[in-house]
């Protein structure tokens, strides 16, 4: 997938009428891969899946410091894990818990100032049969 955003910051008023930002424009590409982990008669239960992500971002920041925008580029790898426990599924159950996980590592900065960063996400995804909406028929 890809993702594109733009904001006028030039047209910003706040109470201090000397703002120097400039507009700013962010770029994301990525993707992700399922990983064959069920066998060929439930391939389509993606939700039990293990699920590997990667991407890239490119930021024009509305910053300027010595006349110079700053860019922010970073790289990202990240992934998801079915939390079954050895549970045999059976069909139309709840999809399992999953734990997600990512790093992005990125530079920031310019000629100026200069900024090296890495950021660890931790995330679960929690659903049950207690999340199920009961039908009666």
């Amino acid at each position: 997938g890809t993702d594109f955003s733009f904001s006028p910051w030039t047209t910003y008023s706040g109470f201090d009428k000397n703002n120097k930002f400039t507009n700013s424009f962010t770029f994301a590409l990525g993707g992700e891969r399922y990983l064959s982990s069920v066998s060929k008669r439930n391939r389509n239960e993606d939700a039990a899946r293990k699920i590997i992500r990667a991407g890239f971002t490119f930021t024009k920041m509305p910053f300027l410091i010595n006349n110079q925008q700053i860019n922010d580029i970073s790289v990202s790898l990240g992934g998801s894990i079915p939390l079954t426990g050895g549970q045999k599924r059976i069909i139309n159950s709840a999809p399992p818990t999953k734990l997600n996980l990512a790093l992005i590592a990125g530079e920031r900065g310019g000629n100026v100032v200069k900024e090296l960063y890495v950021k660890l996400y931790l995330g679960i995804i929690i659903s049950d049969f207690w999340f199920l909406k009961s039908k009666v028929d």
